[in-house]
This record gives structure tokens, C-alpha cells and sequence, in this order.
């Protein structure tokens, strides 16, 4: 009908070489941005030091972070140490201390000795 259109060869050079001058374009603000940001940055000393400042407290805050999940750990991990010694291991060293209190032969048994 009246709408098909058929490219011609200069139509579609045309297009080609349009997407090739955008893309180089890109290309070339891609490689020239991290000059320009530079640039303006410095520029703008004051910039650099609330940057610096940021970074710094977000180190900071992400070592207290650490410090805090190590010491809660830590912490987690002695209390169920002591609930799960007392069921078991606890038993064991009850019977193991109520043996060499009784032991005579041994030199050391009046260390051992103890009211628990």
C-alpha cells in the first residue's frame, strides 16, 4: 500500500553512521567523565573533605558493627557453652572428680578435692 516504505541504501548509511556518531560520543564522554568529575572536584576542595569525612565514619561505624556482632557472639556462644555443659560434660567431670577425690595413690588428690 501507500505506507510500506522499501530503505534505500543511502537511508540506511544515513541510520548507520547516526548510531555509530552517538555510541563514539558516549564512548568518548565515558572516557573523559572520571577528568571532568576530577576537575570539578578540585575545584571544590570542600568537597574532598566531607567525602574523606563520610568514608570515615562509615569505616568506623562498620568496625563498631563488627566489634559489637564478635562481642554478642562471643558472648551467645559462652552462655550455651554453660547450658549445654551443665546437661552434659558437667555430669562427667562430677564423676571424674568424684573418682580422684577417692583416688589415694595419687600425690595431687588433695587438689582435686571440692565440694561440687
Amino acid at each position: 500500500s501507500m505506507y510500506t516504505r522499501i530503505w534505500t541504501v543511502f537511508e540506511l548509511n544515513k541510520i548507520i553512521s547516526i548510531i555509530v556518531i552517538h555510541t563514539l560520543d558516549l564512548l568518548l564522554f565515558l572516557i573523559l567523565l572520571p577528568f571532568m568529575m576530577w576537575e570539578w572536584i578540585s575545584e571544590r576542595p570542600y568537597i574532598i573533605t566531607i567525602l574523606r569525612a563520610v568514608i570515615e565514619v562509615t569505616l568506623e561505624l562498620i568496625m563498631w558493627i563488627i566489634f559489637a556482632g564478635v562481642s554478642i557472639l562471643t558472648t551467645l556462644i559462652f552462655v550455651f557453652d554453660d547450658v549445654y555443659c551443665s546437661k552434659t560434660h558437667c555430669d562427667n567431670r562430677q564423676k571424674y572428680l568424684h573418682v580422684a577425690q577417692y583416688d589415694n595413690n595419687d600425690k595431687n588428690s588433695h587438689i582435686v578435692k571440692s565440694s561440687n
